[in-house]
Parts: structure tokens; sequence; C-alpha cells
């Protein structure tokens, strides 16, 4: 009997021991897994932070209006940040201070930032100091002319002989130009000084860039109809053309980059902050709209605007090929291009900057209005002075890859191996 109670006892303490185990083993399991799940909060709440960080040098530094102060509060997934933007006087000039905090659940993460808030190089005095600049590099001997109802408001530039024709006219301000003026009242024709304004030449190769990564990477042509289309930032690479149908939405932040045409048509638009490059034409037509702030467009070929189609805010309208304007159409920014062409109720608000005219003319009340503040903030990419449009002050750039831990349901070591750092070069 005695024998029998000590297996017996035996028997239960055993089972005891191995509940004790298993109850710890499910216990240290369960603590693992609330430390992990704590470190993934703190490391989305760290990221929301940083969001927060860029949006504010973002809207610093693209919005010239944007107030000096203020707080702004945002929910996105399951999180959000806060951050606040204030003036630091006492560390210099133009410079803000940033706080952000994200928050995912209970945790929070927060990040400081002190900046220099520095806006682009000043635009050239052709696009600055003038709403139409003739560059005329060929040296054409013959008149530009503007005729039946053009009118051009603010200053003018040609290299070469002007002619104002059929009731067309000049308003606040002066044209001056290398050779004659014809047409218009002697008090708005302007003596150039010396030196004479620059001619400004167009470097394409930042977007010839762009397009050879298209080629090589990008994905096949794309047809939206009646459809939605967020970039979230990103950089859409096609090696083709971009159709856009119906009512078709591509929202931004980003760029789209094709080795073919992008046609924007029939009450499609593009919104948001979107870039554009093309190896061949961008389109617009038939009552779409380009809505953007700080942005480019660039194709090879050529820019054509009709029907009612409007492209503004701010934009950069670039291209070594033709740009065409036509029927009630309307744009804001500033413009550069081989050959232009206008013709029907174009609306022009900023600058347009052209090497020479089709037909040598402007006609049917085109309207050109010159708006310094409708320039970009910064240079777009390929004039002079300008630059890569992008974050000067927040670089990512990975230094390592890998992981030290051994945490316990964690696949990283095994999938991208134990830490590594790059070399510094």
């Amino acid at each position: 009997m005695n024998k029998k109670g000590q297996i017996l006892l035996t028997v239960i303490l055993v089972i005891l021991i191995f509940s004790i185990i298993g109850v710890s083993l499910i216990h240290l399991s369960r603590m693992e897994s609330i430390r992990i799940r704590k470190e993934i909060y703190y490391l989305k709440a760290l990221n929301l932070a940083e969001a927060g960080i860029e949006r504010a040098l973002w809207k610093l530094e693209k919005f010239e209006g944007a107030p000096e102060e203020y707080t702004d509060e945002r929910n996105l997934g399951d999180g959000g940040y806060s951050v606040s933007v204030e003036k630091a006087p006492e560390v210099g000039e133009d410079w803000y201070r940033i706080v952000s905090t994200g928050k995912v659940n209970r945790i929070q993460k927060g990040v400081k930032l002190e900046v220099k808030i520095e806006r682009g190089g000043k635009w050239p005095p052709a696009f600055e100091d003038y709403g139409i600049f003739w560059a005329n590099p060929s040296g054409y001997q013959g008149s530009l002319r503007f005729r039946n109802a053009v009118l051009i408001k603010g200053d003018a530039f040609a290299y070469g002989n002007i002619k104002f024709e059929n009731a067309a006219d000049l308003q606040d301000g002066k044209f001056y130009a290398t050779g004659s003026v014809t047409g218009i009242d002697e008090s708005e024709i302007g003596e150039p000084s010396e030196p004479l304004p620059e001619r400004v030449n167009l470097d394409t190769s930042y977007y010839e860039d762009l397009i050879s990564q298209a080629e090589e990477s990008g994905q096949g042509s794309l047809t939206f109809h009646n459809q939605s289309y967020s970039l979230n930032g990103q950089t859409l690479f096609v090696n083709g053309n971009i159709i856009l149908k119906g009512t078709s939405i591509i929202q931004g932040p980003g760029k789209i980059v094709a080795t073919g045409e992008i046609q924007v048509n029939n009450l499609s638009s593009i919104t948001g902050g979107v870039d554009l490059i093309s190896g061949k034409k961008i389109i617009f037509k038939n009552s779409t709209f380009f809505s953007g702030d700080g942005n480019f467009i660039f194709a090879r070929e050529g820019i054509e605007i009709s029907n009612t189609a409007a492209v503004y805010r701010k934009i950069a309208l670039l291209t070594p090929g033709i740009f065409k304007m036509q029927n009630a159409t309307f744009v804001e920014g500033a413009i550069w291009a081989d050959r232009v062409y206008l013709r029907n109720t174009a609306y022009i608000k900023g600058s347009l900057y052209g090497n020479s005219f089709e037909y040598n003319q402007i006609k049917n009340a085109v309207l050109i209005e010159h708006s310094p503040s409708s320039l970009l903030d910064n240079l777009p990419p390929g004039l002079e002075g300008g630059e890569e449009m992008k974050n000067k002050i927040v670089e990512i750039i990975p230094i390592n890859e890998g992981c030290l831990g051994n945490c316990s349901f964690c696949l990283t070591k095994f999938a991208r191996g134990y830490l590594k750092s790059y070399k510094p070069e």
C-alpha cells in the first residue's frame, strides 16, 4: 500500500512539475509576444512621427504662403501623429523647430527637428521679368505677329521684330525687343538695356535618365477607364503609353514616367502633386485638368492642351518639342518650349519662353499675363540653376541590413541574415 502511495505521489509531483514548466513556457511565450507587439507599435509610432516631420517640411518648402507656426493632427491606419511647427529665432533667421509625435494604441514616439528652410534659386530674368520671351536662336529676320485680339499683360521681350495686328494689344507693361515693335503705342515700347537678358537652355538629361529607367524596368501600357489610382508617393514607371478615359483620376503625390504618350481625356484628371515625364507626348484635352503645386511636366516630343483643358497651380511645362495650346484652355505656371503654337482663347498666367513660334504668329484672343507669383518656388530640373526637386534636408540611406536578436517566432534572421554593415563609400 505504501509503494502504491509513493508511486501516486511521484506521478502527481511529475505532473505538477510539467504543469509548472508548461505554464511558465506559455507565460514566457505570451510575454515575448507582448514584447514583439510593443516593438512593432514603437516602430509604427516612430514611422508616423517621421511622417509628420516630412509633411511639415514639405508644407514649409512648397507653400510660400504657409503659416510659419501651426499645429496639425492626422490619423493614418491604426495610428496617427500630431505635429507642431514654430519659428526658432534663437537658432537663426529662417530656422524652424518641428516636433512630431507618433501614436499607435498607447505607444508614443517623438521626433524633434530644428531646420533652416531654403527655397530654390531665383528664376532667370527671362521668366522672372517677362510674361513672354522670344529667344529666336536661329536669328529669324521676319516678325513675330500678334493677331486678332491677342492681349499681353506685363513686360515682354523678343530677340527680333514684333508686330501687333487686328486689335492685338499690350497692357500694364512694355515690350522690349532687339528689332522693331509696331502696332502699339510708342509709350508701350521699351528700350532694351545692356546686358540683354540671357537665353535659357533646357538640359534634358535628368528626364532622359528616368525615361531610360522606365524602358528597362517599367510595366506595360496602362489604360484607365472611369478608374481611380493613387501613387502614394511612389514613381510609376511604364514602358509604353498611359491613357486616362472617362472620369478617371490619378492622385498624388508621386511621379509618372512613361516611354510613350501620356493622354488625359474626357473629364479625367491628375491631382495631388504629380510630376509627369514622357518619352513622347503629353496630351490634355476635352475638359480634363491637371492640378498640382510646384510640379513639372516634361515631354520629349511635345505637350498639347486643347478643348477647355486646364493645367494649373505653379506648374512647369518643359519640352524640347512643340507646345500647343488652343480652344479655351488655361495654364498657370512657367512654360519652356522649343516651338510654340497658341490659338483661340488660350490663357497663360505666369511666363512663356519659346525659341520659335509656329507660323511666326499668335492669334485669336490669346491672353498671356505675366505673374511671377505663379512660378514654382523651386526651379525644375534642367533649367539654368535648377536642381532635382527633392527634400534637401532629409534623405533615407540604408547603412546595414540583417538582425542581431534571437526573438521567438521571428524569421528576419533567416530571411536577411546576420547583421552586416555597408562600407562607408
